[in-house]
């Protein structure tokens, strides 16, 4: 028989979050972010939707360095995180 593995793995009751564009906040904001999410109750996150340009700031020369460490701080926060594919920002 298989076991049933409730998605998002590691998320207790029901996620509760969204869209969350770490590029078009600064450090400092982003961490005054991650505590007010943490008070509201997010606990899951979409991350990366328009954050390409910050991703590849020049044509095949790719930066996951901003991404990398708001992954940690989220992880930290135990918010978990859904990646999406990024895409080009206006």
């Amino acid at each position: 028989m298989r076991t049933h593995h409730p998605w998002p793995l590691q998320v207790p009751g029901l996620g509760c979050g969204g869209d969350y564009n770490p590029e078009q906040r600064n450090q400092d904001v982003q961490l005054e972010d991650i505590e007010l999410m943490k008070e509201a109750g997010v606990n899951l996150l979409g991350v990366g939707i328009f954050s390409w340009a910050m991703l590849e700031p020049r044509e095949g020369a790719h930066d996951f360095g901003r991404l990398d460490t708001v992954l940690d701080r989220l992880h930290a926060a135990g918010i978990r995180v859904a990646l999406v594919a990024a895409r080009a920002s206006p």
